[in-house]
């Protein structure tokens, strides 16, 4: 791949998909959308979900592993939409290859693997994906809210439901890093602002991770504060049961609210966000909209949310705090 003086790209960008299920597959085909891009490998250990993906992806190769992938030379940048475990060891891998990685979430799963992330991203752009941040209502909400005409943000009020599977598919990674992750990133983005202390309530699963509900407020200076309430509790024909987002600000209130009807958004979205992360890939940078470092603090947030819920205590998130974490 090179791009020329003025920046624009003049050959094609080879990219891979690791993770052929459902969300996979709608990277895959939104980057067949996408001209100077050319999907040239798939990764899975599914056989049929890889061959599912081969026949999008007409000429593509297919690997059962995604280091075989990472070792073939087939690609330029990945997006690795694998099972959260083992998100930061595909991408450390791939950035040691000098390959870009766009990374669901969560990014990582312990400050162990942020320190490794952290060095792999000096080799080549890993970006999270937070696929939020480059929909047109938040991405609206935070100019509005930047642009200070209704004063301070005083409260963020957020919940997300998604359906019963999820405690069973996502069991080991647990509903503050799957779900209300989104909520504190989108936070995090709209107001600048890092909470103070958090309390939760939560059902505790024998593997300590949290699951089927979650209610968490998060405190700020001066009295604001965040509140959280998500669920994977929706039966399987519910679409998303209203997700919604609500800023309380010194002069007027503003709501962003979704029902998983209108999928353009999210497609808009995910373009806007491939499109993003190709842009960083060619040019070897990393991610101004979504950097590696806010994408740690959340999860280092999700899991005071975690450690607030099993403790039943409110757990401060001081500096050292997140330093220690993260």
């Amino acid at each position: 791949m090179t791009i020329n003086d003025g920046g624009a790209m003049t050959d094609r960008i080879r990219v891979g998909v690791i993770g052929a299920g459902a969300f996979g597959l709608a990277h895959l085909n939104a980057y067949l959308e996408m001209p100077g891009v050319q999907v040239t490998a798939v990764a899975d250990p599914d056989p049929q979900r890889a061959a599912r993906a081969l026949e999008k992806a007409g000429g593509a190769s297919a690997f059962a592993d995604a280091l075989d992938l990472l070792d073939a030379d087939a690609v330029d940048a990945v997006s690795i939409v694998s099972p959260g475990p083992t998100h930061a060891r595909f991408a450390a891998q791939a950035a040691a290859r000098g390959v870009a990685a766009l990374v669901e979430k969560p990014v990582a799963v312990s400050p162990a693997e942020f320190g490794t992330l952290r060095a792999a991203s000096s080799l080549a752009p890993i970006v999270p994906a937070h696929l939020l941040r480059f929909s047109s209502p938040y991405a609206g909400l935070r100019q509005t809210i930047r642009s200070g005409q209704l004063g301070e943000v005083l409260a963020v009020h957020a919940q997300r439901h998604r359906p019963r599977d999820h405690q069973v598919r996502f069991a080991d990674v647990g509903i503050p890093l799957m779900t209300t992750i989104h909520d504190i990133d989108l936070a995090l983005w709209l107001t600048g602002e890092v909470p103070t202390s958090v309390v939760a309530v939560a059902p505790v699963g024998e593997n300590g991770k949290l699951g089927a509900s979650l209610s968490a407020i998060m405190e700020l200076a001066d009295g604001r504060s965040w509140s959280f309430s998500s669920s994977w509790l929706l039966a399987g024909n519910e679409r998303c049961l209203g997700d919604e987002l609500t800023v309380v600000l010194q002069a007027g209130i503003l709501r962003v609210r979704f029902d998983g009807s209108d999928e353009d958004v999210l497609h808009r979205a995910l373009r806007c966000e491939l499109s993003h992360f190709v842009g960083c890939a060619l040019r070897g940078v990393p991610s101004v909209v979504v950097p590696l470092e806010d994408a740690l603090v959340g999860i280092a947030l999700a899991e005071a949310v975690t450690t607030a819920a099993v403790t039943r205590t409110r757990v401060p998130i001081t500096h050292e705090y997140l330093t220690s974490t993260i």
